[in-house]
């Protein structure tokens, strides 16, 4: 998602800006947060 919020579309990027923000904090939640990072990293 992160990357498609720098749509030219405003509503669109706003969405997906919103979307990646809520994924990554279940993620950092997630007992093992500490590999999935390292993982996409």
């Amino acid at each position: 998602y992160s990357h498609l919020s720098f749509s030219s579309n405003a509503a669109f990027a706003e969405v997906c800006a919103n979307h990646y923000h809520r994924l990554r904090a279940y993620m950092l939640a997630h007992a093992e947060a500490g590999s999935i990072l390292r993982a996409i990293d």
